[in-house]
Order: C-alpha cells, then sequence, then structure tokens
C-alpha cells in the first residue's frame, strides 16, 4: 500500500470520528467570532490570527455539512 492510499484510509477515519461524535453531542463546533461572508472581505488585512483562525473554523463547518449532505444522499440511494 502506499503513503497516499494511506492518508485517505486515515481521512475516512477521522471523518467517521467526527461524524460519530457529533451524534453523541461530543464534538462541538467551533464558534466564529467573526462572519467570513460579511466582516472578512472588508478587511485591508487578513494577516492577523483571529482572521485565519475564523477562516479554519468557517471552513470546517463548511465541510462537516457538504460531507453530511453528500453522505445523506448516499445512504438514501
Amino acid at each position: 500500500m502506499t503513503a497516499e492510499g494511506d492518508n485517505r484510509v486515515l481521512m475516512q477515519k477521522v471523518v467517521k470520528d467526527i461524524f460519530s461524535d457529533m451524534q453523541k453531542k461530543q464534538h462541538r463546533m467551533p464558534k466564529l467570532t467573526m462572519c467570513p461572508v460579511k466582516q472578512i472581505p472588508g478587511l485591508k488585512s487578513v494577516a492577523t490570527l483571529e482572521v485565519m483562525t475564523n477562516l479554519i473554523y468557517h471552513r470546517e463547518q463548511a465541510l462537516t455539512k457538504s460531507m453530511a449532505k453528500l453522505m445523506q444522499k448516499k445512504i438514501m440511494e
């Protein structure tokens, strides 16, 4: 098995664990302190720790929602 295959299996396990923890109410989604859609585009610089942290949190929320929708669609098929 290649290292790439190992990473794929590892990422699948991580996603499965996150969804499992979310169902048990053990995984809390990170709280945003800034709105990535309204506040961040108007800033002169996004190179601050708060902005970068909010962008990472927003990405986690978006990817989690996207993966949940995809999994729901696959289950229904």
